[in-house]
């Protein structure tokens, strides 16, 4: 049975998640990593997927906490089909100045070496192409951007009625001027959907929070991607959403912090299931 399948890890402070179209396709969105847990590791040693594999990569930013896993991306999965990620910025927005750590250079190698048109008909964000899952994605130019957070790739999945969005760390002033742009396309691509998760913003920090990104995606699950000590994530991810029911209660949020990874299933069916369980 053909599904989608998203799995969120648990990487601390930080953002990795794996997503499996139902033609088969491998989309890794952000490299966050653990010092003693690499993603991309355990996701060959698993068998869900090979080198050479990987169909589309999307970094969100370029901040450590989503980047410090992709020199082992690269060697355990091989260079993207496709990569996305915001190109209106310049190199010192990305980089930084001074001396490049191992994923900035990396990641710099790849921004380089990416800069050929996808042609449609094999592009991942092609519902053809990807088994009918649909993807929405935007981003601010320089002009418009207040600090690093808000030039985030904001993607957004969506299949069988279900959306998942991922925001990278974009805060409410970024979001909003997103908002402007995208809210006539976007808004009867959010009402089409009749479950939505959103990873929570900046890892679910007050920093993160949004009313207007909270009311225009009406979530009704909060994926929490944030590690121990590494500060309060805002209750209202955790209050706002009104929740789906999952093993017999109603759940509003999922976190990483207490599992390992979070799952979401979307069947044919379109009946989804949810897990958060150890390292699987």
């Amino acid at each position: 049975m053909s599904a989608l399948e998203v799995r969120i890890w648990d990487v601390g402070h930080g953002l990795a998640a794996w997503v499996h179209t139902p033609t088969g396709h491998h989309h890794w969105i952000d490299a966050g990593a653990k010092s003693d847990f690499s993603p991309t590791q355990h996701a060959v040693k698993r068998g869900y997927i090979k080198k050479g594999e990987l169909d589309y990569l999307v970094i969100s930013h370029s901040d450590s906490d989503h980047l410090t896993d992709l020199p082992d991306l690269i060697a355990n999965l091989g260079e993207p089909r496709v990569l996305l990620r915001n190109r209106k910025i310049p190199d010192e927005f990305k980089f930084g100045k001074g001396q490049l750590l191992d994923f900035q250079r990396v990641y710099k190698l790849l921004d380089e070496k990416y800069t050929a048109a996808v042609e449609w008909e094999r592009s991942p964000q092609n519902p053809a192409y990807n088994g009918g899952v649909e993807i929405k994605t935007h981003c601010l130019d320089l002009p418009q951007v207040v600090n690093s957070n808000n030039y985030s790739v904001v993607a957004v999945y969506r299949y069988k009625g279900t959306l998942i969005v991922f925001p990278g760390d974009i805060e409410d002033s970024g979001w909003q001027q997103i908002e402007e742009v995208v809210r006539s396309d976007w808004g009867t691509f959010v009402s089409g959907s009749n479950l939505r998760f959103l990873v929570a913003p900046h890892h679910g920090r007050p920093s993160g929070y949004s009313d207007a990104m909270m009311n225009f995606f009406s979530p009704h699950v909060c994926i929490l991607c944030d590690g121990y000590g590494k500060g309060e994530t805002d209750a209202r991810f955790r209050t706002k959403p009104p929740g789906v029911t999952w093993k017999g209660q109603v759940t509003k949020y999922l976190t990483t912090k207490t599992s390992g990874r979070v799952l979401v299933k979307v069947p044919d069916s379109g009946n989804i299931e949810l897990d958060q369980i150890e390292y699987q």
